[in-house]
């Protein structure tokens, strides 16, 4: 049997896997934002901010970055950790952590779609601590709301640098350092919105999932 595989970014090799590889490329989030009749042109309010936000997981190295943060001599730099975690041990961790530099401030929870744009925009950068990365829905939600990022080296950093360019997308090589950051964040806000193309656009994705999908339904008739 012949099997359909979707891709979600065309960077990270899927070889191995035996049947059809359909690339259909993660969508951007500025539509949704903008239906919620939410401001999506970024504002800065807090110039000297860097975000982690989203779900927190292991994973996602969030202790790592509040190490990264603390060698940074910088009192007026701040760092915000904004969003959700159901592990309490990590949870304890994180808050440990932070309570050792005054700059970094928590909010643990759940973000509304009005609180997600506002931690975003008042960010300067927002920092993805991975040790890896294979795709992110956050990166994307970061530039739909027009708020530059760091991100873990790599073939997916390596293609977002190639469609959205350097002045948006920053790499780092695990683990995440001071420098990273100190160097990305020196980049500044680029006075031009992210321009997505026609592959990012959710009516072009809803039409390459319905192809497929039928396509792989008449195979099996």
């Amino acid at each position: 049997m012949c099997f359909d595989y979707i891709d979600l970014n065309g960077a990270v090799g899927v070889d191995s896997l035996r049947g059809n590889i359909h690339t259909i490329l993660h969508g951007h989030y500025r539509d949704w934002y903008a239906g919620q009749h939410l401001q999506i042109d970024r504002c800065d309010h807090v110039p000297n901010r860097i975000l982690f936000f989203g779900l927190i997981r292991p994973y996602k190295n969030v202790l790592g970055l509040i190490k990264a943060f603390r060698e940074i001599d910088d009192e007026d730099l701040e760092l915000r950790v904004a969003g959700g975690i159901d592990d309490d041990s990590l949870k304890g961790d994180i808050t440990l952590a932070a309570a050792q530099d005054s700059r970094v401030s928590l909010a643990f929870g759940y973000l509304t779609d009005v609180e997600v744009v506002k931690e975003a925009q008042n960010a300067r950068l927002i920092v993805l601590p991975y040790s890896t990365l294979f795709n992110s829905g956050v990166a994307l939600l970061a530039l739909s709301l027009g708020t530059p990022i760091l991100l873990p080296a790599g073939a997916v950093a390596d293609s977002m640098v190639k469609e959205f360019g350097s002045v948006w997308i920053s790499q780092f090589n695990p683990p995440l350092t001071s420098e990273a950051i100190n160097s990305a964040r020196s980049k500044g806000i680029p006075k031009q919105r992210v321009t997505f193309g026609v592959e990012r656009e959710w009516d072009f994705i809803g039409r390459r999932h319905s192809e497929v999908y039928i396509s792989a339904v008449e195979r099996r008739a």
